[in-house]
């Protein structure tokens, strides 16, 4: 459930992106013979950037933005081979950061930021070489805390400190005892 700018309530459901208006509820739902409708009914996460954009992720129609002028939306798909495309169409939580950066946090396939000046998304991803990278490439919530510090939860693989200049992760994981 989100609330927008406007007062709008946002309802992710199983069947379909519900929006509340305080009387009656708009149900946006995926029409697979028009491309400008919802990827996919299943919505895992909504959020909303500085730009006022209405971001919405899938599970399994990738991430979408919602454009309230045309009542559209423009869809984000992995693209196999095409590394500038989202990393899985599972995306499982979203966040917006102070600098007004979208990132979007996927099931199967790490972490994605949108560049928006490319209209792309650079992916994070745990490489098992490398004790820096992401711990795991499933990425349940992100946050950053209030000395700029990025958070990434993970299920499986601990929680991970974000340095944002170098691009590095330190870990943080469990250890009994």
């Amino acid at each position: 459930i989100y609330q927008d700018h406007k007062g709008f309530l946002w309802i992710g459901t199983m069947d379909g992106l519900n929006r509340y208006d305080g009387y009656g509820f708009t149900v946006f739902r995926h029409d697979p013979r028009d491309s400008t409708t919802i990827s996919e009914n299943y919505v895992w996460s909504i959020i909303e950037d500085h730009e006022k954009n209405l971001w919405i992720g899938t599970n399994g129609g990738g991430l979408n933005r919602f454009d309230r002028k045309t009542q559209k939306f423009k869809s984000y798909l992995n693209v196999a081979g095409d590394a500038r495309s989202i990393s899985d169409n599972r995306v499982w939580t979203l966040y917006v950061d102070r600098a007004g950066v979208l990132w979007a946090g996927t099931r199967y396939a790490g972490l994605c930021k949108y560049d928006r000046a490319s209209d792309s998304f650079i992916t994070y991803k745990n490489n098992p070489q490398d004790t820096a990278s992401l711990s795991h490439n499933y990425v349940m919530t992100i946050f950053e805390d209030s000395k700029n510090n990025f958070w990434i939860g993970t299920n499986g693989g601990g929680l991970n400190k974000m340095d944002r200049t170098t691009e590095k992760f330190t870990r943080y994981r469990y250890k009994p005892g």
